[in-house]
């Protein structure tokens, strides 16, 4: 039997549902849903706003701005299915289509960076380290200029680029630089200065000089500077690879113990002597060869100039060449003779007979040079250059007399002496001009010569002074 119930029943009024709490819920649940999808919206619209190519490399620039328009293409197909939200999947594929461009500009940032640094290095070196590089890092560095990404022709997606490879500046492989082992040695030894103690040993006067006395001059440095010079070469050893490989030359340290015994067990003794101990390595031995090429106990040719004795010499010879000046002025005025300016005798006419070569057998008679049979000479003789006389040192620009002078002789007379600092030849000793004209006129009236002081007129036969006249040579 059915049951039925009045419409009042409970009420006594008609039964009504109030909807506007439901309504007023599903606007706000909309206005939530629009909003969030507003918002998803703007976050992948926005994924990639940031992306730049500013420090992206040329290799990669196409790749960028593909990746760059691939996720655009994305995001205007599913714009609407992306700010749903609904779909996980198509959500990931966005992120990770946006992730590419970010990843593109880190990686060429990278290796922009790398490329930077090698091309600084290659600019501050000359570009010799590079040269040296051997194939294999070359070849790395070679692949590391290629592009790291690259674009399909077909799909148009972006893809790592299989032929790149990231460089490691760390691991750049060189082939050794040749050097000359000696010569750092030697650089090294200057710039520290070390100062030897010197002897001289066995002075005697040189054969055939006056004053120019020669030995032996022994060099050598104490055990506190040999260790000081030893312990920087084993620094310098320690930190140059290159000198490693030259000093070795492809050799081990026993190769070069056993490959001469007697000069292993000299370098041996060396750095005993200065480090108390035997050598251990090839830095000891290193720094043994260095001591014995640079600064052990050594001897070279001394010589020394007596200048007081030089001086005399060449006072000597001066006072030769004015009495003989003198003499020939006298002897052409007694006999009536006019003076010629090519027969007048001057400082490279007038020599003592030791200046002569003794090997040539020259000497000098009547201002001429004759050889040993009595024939004037033509030639070159070979003179101390202190031995020359003061006239024709004072000629020559900053001579320092210590070696020797060549003397050019043609017919008997010399017509030019030559030193490493210049030359003077005859005509450059023949007395002034003026000076030679007025000294011919005062010998036609007076019986006085030119004096060697300079200072009165001295005549040869009476030895008598006359302090009127002025008439050295």
């Amino acid at each position: 039997m059915a049951i039925y119930n009045p419409s009042d029943l409970y009420g006594g009024e008609a039964f009504r549902i109030d909807t506007t709490p439901m309504m007023n819920f599903l606007v706000k649940r909309k206005a939530q849903e629009d909003a969030k999808e507003q918002a998803l919206d703007k976050y992948f619209r926005d994924m990639i706003k940031t992306a730049s190519d500013k420090n992206v490399r040329p290799q990669e620039a196409t790749p960028f701005h593909q990746a760059v328009q691939n996720y655009k293409n994305f995001y205007m197909q599913n714009s609407a299915a992306l700010a749903s939200g609904r779909d996980p999947a198509l959500r990931m594929k966005a992120e990770e289509l946006a992730q590419v461009p970010y990843q593109i500009m880190s990686e060429s940032a990278s290796a922009l960076a790398t490329d930077a640094k090698i091309g600084n290095a290659n600019i501050t070196s000359s570009g010799e380290v590079k040269k040296r590089w051997t194939p294999k890092t070359t070849e790395e560095y070679n692949a590391s200029t290629q592009s790291i990404w690259a674009v399909d022709p077909e799909t148009k997606q972006v893809v790592k680029n299989p032929a790149y490879k990231p460089f490691n500046t760390s691991l750049i492989e060189v082939t050794p630089k040749q050097m000359d082992v000696s010569g750092f040695y030697a650089k090294k030894f200057n710039e520290f200065g070390y100062k030897p103690s010197e002897t001289i040993v066995g002075e005697k006067l040189r054969k055939g000089s006056q004053f120019v006395y020669e030995g032996t001059k022994q060099i050598s440095y104490d055990t506190p500077t040999l260790q000081k010079y030893g312990d920087a070469m084993k620094n310098s050893y320690d930190n140059d690879n290159d000198l490693q490989y030259n000093f070795l030359n492809g050799k081990t340290f026993d190769q070069m113990k056993s490959g001469d015994v007697n000069g292993f067990n000299d370098l041996n003794a060396i750095h005993k002597n200065v480090f108390g101990t035997d050598i251990q390595d090839d830095r000891d031995l290193f720094a043994a060869t260095a001591i014995k090429t640079m600064a052990q106990t050594r001897t070279e040719p001394y010589k020394r100039v007596d200048e007081d004795a030089k001086m005399k010499v060449q006072a000597e010879i001066s006072k030769k060449n004015a009495l003989a000046i003198a003499s020939a002025l006298k002897k052409s005025k007694d006999q009536g003779q006019t003076i010629n300016e090519n027969t007048l005798p001057t400082a490279l006419e007038r020599f003592p007979d030791m200046v002569a070569n003794q090997k040539d057998n020259i000497s000098v008679k009547n201002y001429k040079w004759v050889d040993k049979n009595g024939n004037l000479f033509t030639g070159m003789v070979v003179v101390e250059k202190a031995q020359l006389p003061v006239q024709i040192k004072d000629k020559i620009k900053d001579s320092k007399f210590v070696d020797n002078a060549n003397i050019y002789i043609k017919e008997g007379v010399p017509y030019r002496v030559e030193t490493e600092e210049g030359s003077v030849g005859r005509d450059d000793l023949l007395p002034d001009a003026i000076e030679k004209a007025t000294k011919i006129k005062r010998l036609n009236k007076t019986s006085f010569v030119p004096s060697m002081s300079g200072k009165v007129g001295q005549d040869l036969a009476t030895n008598q002074s006359n302090d009127k006249l002025n008439l050295s040579i």
